[in-house]
């Protein structure tokens, strides 16, 4: 019994290190605190109408609720993060000789650049690339496939503007 409770407290200086933590604030600079957001160009002739809309929405949903920058516009942002759809597709992914795929994968490009607008300098520019596999012929999966490309797209964004790697 004592055995047992020495280790766990040794443990627990460990365990109470991986408790949940957030990103709020983490790297980005002091100075910033309100983000311009402009809706995402599309140039990537995707055919989907509403593709920069739910693109700019999960990504500024994920930085104004998981991090310190709040919302704003034109010359009342500290900083802006801009980008462009450059590239989708939706193709067959596995392809063997004389036999139809079964997967087709969705990928998207964007192309961001994150701007300081008080020191008037380019923090980055980066091009951020997602995909997912789906079943061919199975339009909730296809959509699935899509909404999860999206949120990796937004995950990898929101990584780079709070931690500046």
């Amino acid at each position: 019994m004592i055995k047992q409770i020495i280790s766990f407290l040794c443990l627990l200086p460990l365990v109470s290190a991986c408790g949940v933590y957030s990103f709020t604030g983490a790297s980005i600079p002091p100075h910033l605190k309100r983000i311009d957001i402009p809706v995402f160009q599309d140039k990537s002739n995707s055919g989907i109408l509403s593709l920069k809309e739910t693109i700019t929405d999960e990504v500024t949903n994920r930085i104004i609720t998981q991090s310190s920058l709040e919302l704003a516009s034109g010359t009342g942002a500290d900083c802006r993060l801009s980008a462009s759809i450059v590239s989708y597709s939706n193709q067959p992914y596995v392809i063997t000789q004389g036999v139809a795929s079964a997967t087709n994968r969705i990928s998207i490009r964007i192309q961001v650049t994150y701007q300081d607008l008080v020191k008037r300098e380019t923090i980055w520019e980066q091009s951020f690339d997602s995909w997912e596999d789906y079943s061919v012929g199975n339009r909730s999966a296809e959509e699935e496939a899509l909404k999860n490309a999206i949120t990796k797209l937004s995950d990898d964004i929101f990584s780079k503007v709070v931690s500046n790697w």
